[in-house]
């Protein structure tokens, strides 16, 4: 799950560009934040928004991602991310400005191994806003709520279907704000819409022979045709960090 960056370069990297720590915004790292097995990582992330250029390095340890730093068009640092783990469980993340200082905190709750909180701390706003999850039977989610100081402000219901996904997303009233709509085929993500009450925002997902993401491209509508907003590009290499002890911070 992706979360929005307080930095303007960070900001880049925001997917849908939601306020939110909600399953809306697709996190193409999300494998590397968890135990896997995986023989390459991606290594950088290259968006190209316009005339604007910038780039992600990411660090790993054990097949984890541990680090994400953020460079602006002149491989100046812009800030980064810091991951730690308990026993492979992603439990905080960390974001700090160019100047190292601390502007956002996420703690991640679990029960019965499925997510059951995300607590957002806005340390420069000072915002507290808390993301709570809901699963069937089955353990799929299929809903979830943000909480701003204890109260309601959004919530959302997920449709899973052979190859499809649609999320509806909702106002502290209960009312219709927007839509995601996914297609998937083989397993892999092909394509996101998110509709709105300002337009659609459409993302494109491409992957090379080893079905590994290579690119994603989005798109805004507007009045009724695609404009291009930007691309993110992936490059990989093998693992081939050596082998340490369990990771624990």
């Amino acid at each position: 799950m992706r979360i929005y960056r307080l930095t303007a370069v960070a900001a880049l990297f925001s997917a849908l560009g939601a306020l939110s720590a909600g399953p809306e915004i697709y996190d193409p790292l999300e494998a590397f934040k968890r135990a896997n097995s995986l023989s390459e990582r991606p290594t950088t992330e290259t968006v190209v928004a316009g005339r604007v250029t910038e780039k992600a390095r990411f660090a790993y340890q054990n097949g984890l991602l541990v680090r994400t730093d953020y460079l602006t068009a002149k491989n100046e640092p812009a800030g980064h991310t810091v991951f730690e783990y308990e026993n492979s469980v992603l439990k905080t993340e960390r974001l700090y400005d160019a100047a190292g200082n601390l502007t956002e905190e996420i703690q991640y709750k679990y029960r019965s191994g499925r997510l059951e909180k995300s607590l957002v701390h806005d340390i420069r706003g000072n915002a507290k806003i808390e993301w709570q999850y809901t699963y069937d039977k089955s353990g799929a989610l299929v809903a979830g709520k943000r909480l701003l100081a204890g109260k309601l402000t959004e919530s959302f219901k997920l449709t899973m279907t052979p190859g499809s996904s649609t999320q509806n997303i909702y106002n502290a009233k209960g009312e219709l704000t927007s839509k995601v709509e996914s297609v998937y085929e083989n397993g892999l993500l092909q394509s996101r819409m998110k509709t709105g009450l300002v337009g659609a925002r459409f993302a494109q997902y491409r992957y090379n022979a080893k079905k590994q993401l290579i690119e994603i491209i989005y798109h805004d509508t507007v009045r009724g045709e695609k404009v291009l907003v930007k691309k993110h590009q992936f490059d990989y290499s093998l693992n081939t960090e050596p082998a340490k002890t369990a990771l624990k911070n």
